[in-house]
Parts: structure tokens; C-alpha cells; sequence
């Protein structure tokens, strides 16, 4: 599939619920289950309900499971609960078979059950035994355990003091496994020195091994760095590429930086200036002004489309614009996820789920 200047696959089936359903029930091991094989093909129909979306049914199939002590089973359920995905959340119940299920050792619940504690649904708020159980995951096999646990060290927290050295340790070692988040988090913390100096070789060592898993953080600073000739040869039209599809799969902090690039691009153009670079500057600021996260950059946004002249009527196409724009990238929407999959798949699967 090609959309603007980036090229995905779209997932295969035209069911974009069932896309993320299956995603979130394979995330959770669904398909690897070691157990019987009778066990095994139960779940399997669970799947195939949830993809034909007779989610109701798929449910109830996993109730029954629960009822014969499947603790995969339970982990499933348990997270569906927890969410509220197809169903009303319970995060009570959710947290109960996430509980079972991660004394049974299924890694997923583990992590699962640092979600309750850390978010304090379903459990009372207790950050200690949150950073326990994501620990527990990573040492059971799920390598976003470690670095999820590492960022409360990163960071500090209640009752947890900042430690940036076993941060970074610990995402360490979720990054040598593999996992994306980890690999982001710690190109990042070499990006900004936040562990004494930076170190832009190493930050793009580990940043590039996440964008290569399609992972949007560091989609959208590579972007930056390669915009900037941070660390890297400097090419603008690669970081365009890049922070186009961060903006595209929901990074607003984007936006801005875009505007910049087609400003100067119709700037530094010779003569007829190209009309479509200054829409599309001031598509991307207009972009800026009404959603960028950060008040500093809303601020400069605004006063770029006021020295530009934009007008009243300007204004209203360019808020139709990005309506339409947003509707047609909004990753949040199930069916309008499935028609840009190249897109949503740097989403995680907790932001899919949230």
C-alpha cells in the first residue's frame, strides 16, 4: 500500500478489529501455548470467533476456559477485562486472573499485573510491587519487562528515587533482547545525555535497531537527527519522510518541524515558487497551532501563519484540512486503522489497546 510518500503493507484480512485482536491474543501467547493439544485448538477457536467478530461468543469461550483453570486462558481474558476491549472493562476481575495466571508463571500476566499496580486499577497504586512483577516478566522471557521497570528509575517516582544508572542498565538488557521499546529508550537516553554525556553513535545504534521495528519514538528522532545532520549525514528529505510518518501514526510533535521543512523549501526555491510547498507549510503549522502537545511550539506556529497573511477563509480550509486529514490517519479508530496498517504498526500494541 502506498499513502503520500510512505509504503506499507496492509495487514491481509479486511477486518481491522480482528487485526488488533489477533495481535493483542498473539502478544499475549495465545497461539503458544504449552499444554494439551485439545487446550490448544479451544483457544485456537476463541481466536476464530474473535475473527469472524462474534466477540461475544469468543468471550464466553474463554470463560469456559477459565472455568477448567486454563491460566492462558485467564491471561487473556484477564487483559480483555482489564481494557475493556469489546466489553465492558471490569479491572477488578481483570486483575484477578492476571494474578493467577502470572503466579503460574505466563510472562504477559506478569506484565499485565505491574499494569494494575502501577496504574492502580483493579489493585491499590503500589509502584514497588508494579516494578516486581515487571521485572518478573522480563526474567520470564518478556524483554519489555526489564526497561518498563528501568523507566521508573529513569524518571524517579513516588517512593522510587531516580537511579539513571540502573535505568539504563536495565534497558539495556531489555534492548539486547530485542525489544523495541527498550532499544528507543535507550538510544534516547544517549541522544540527551541524560546518563552524563551524550553519545550520538550509540544513540543511533539504537535508535535505527527501533525504527527498524517500527517503533514511533524513534521513527520521529531519527527523523530529527537526520533533518538536523545530528550524528548522521545530514538529509532533509529522508527526516521528512521519517517525521511524516511519525506525524501520520500520531506524533503530533511533529508537525511543526514538518511546516518548517516545506517553508524553506519554498524559501530556498527559485522562481515560480512552488505553490504546493507553501500549503503544505501551512497545512503543517495550522497542524501545530490547534494540536502540537507543546504550548511554545502552538505559540510559534500561530505566529508563523500570521506573518504568512493566512486569512479567515484560509483558516476554515485549512481546519477542514486537517479534520480530514486526522480522519483519514487516526490510528485509534479500528476501521480506519485497517485501511492504513503500514501506518498503525508503529503503534504498540498497549497504545492500540488502551
Amino acid at each position: 500500500m502506498k499513502t503520500g510518500n510512505n509504503t506499507g503493507k496492509r495487514c491481509a484480512t479486511g477486518n481491522p478489529v480482528r487485526q488488533m485482536a489477533l495481535l493483542f491474543i498473539g502478544t499475549l501467547g495465545l497461539f503458544f501455548l504449552a499444554a494439551t493439544v485439545p487446550a490448544r485448538a479451544d483457544l485456537n477457536t476463541a481466536a476464530r470467533l474473535f475473527d469472524r467478530q462474534k466477540y461475544a461468543e469468543g468471550i464466553e469461550h474463554l470463560e469456559k476456559l477459565v472455568l477448567l483453570g486454563d491460566v492462558r486462558a485467564k491471561d487473556v481474558l484477564g487483559r480483555i477485562l482489564y481494557r475493556g476491549i469489546t466489553v465492558a472493562a471490569n479491572a477488578g476481575r481483570g486483575c484477578n486472573l492476571l494474578e493467577d495466571s502470572a503466579i503460574a508463571g505466563i510472562a504477559t500476566a506478569q506484565f499485565g499485573l505491574g499494569q494494575c499496580y502501577e496504574q492502580g486499577k483493579g489493585r491499590t497504586k503500589d509502584l514497588k510491587r508494579a516494578i516486581s512483577w515487571y521485572l518478573k516478566a522480563g526474567e520470564t522471557g518478556l524483554a519489555r519487562g526489564y526497561c518498563t521497570a528501568g523507566n521508573f528509575y529513569r524518571y524517579g517516582a513516588s517512593g522510587i528515587p531516580r537511579d539513571i544508572a540502573r535505568a539504563v542498565a536495565l534497558c539495556q538488557q531489555g534492548a539486547e533482547a530485542g525489544n523495541r521499546d527498550a532499544e528507543a529508550a535507550l538510544g534516547t537516553i544517549y541522544l540527551t545525555g541524560e546518563n552524563g554525556t551524550p553519545d550520538t553513535a550509540k544513540a543511533l545504534q539504537w535508535l535505527q535497531k527501533a525504527a527498524d521495528q517500527k517503533q514511533l519514538d524513534a521513527t520521529f528522532l531519527l527523523g530529527i537527527m537526520y533533518m538536523q545532520g545530528k550524528g548522521v549525514t545530514k538529509n532533509v528529505d529522508k527526516g521528512r519522510e521519517m517525521l511524516t510518518l511519525a506525524a501520520r501514526a500520531g506524533k503530533r510533535e511533529a508537525y511543526y518541524m514538518l511546516g518548517q521543512y516545506f517553508i524553506n523549501s519554498y524559501i530556498g526555491a527559485g522562481e515560480p515558487k512552488p505553490r504546493a510547498d507553501l500549503q503544505s507549510a501551512v497545512f503543517w503549522f495550522y497542524m501545530a497551532s490547534a494540536y502540537d502537545p507543546d504550548a511554545n511550539r502552538k505559540k510559534a506556529a500561530e505566529t508563523v501563519l500570521q506573518r504568512l497573511g493566512l486569512t479567515e477563509k484560509g483558516r476554515g480550509q485549512a481546519r477542514a484540512a486537517a479534520q480530514k486529514w486526522l480522519d483519514e490517519n487516526d490510528c485509534n479508530n479500528p476501521a480506519q486503522a485497517g485501511k492504513i496498517w503500514d501506518v498503525c504498526q508503529f503503534y504498540n500494541i498497549e497504545q492500540i489497546f488502551p
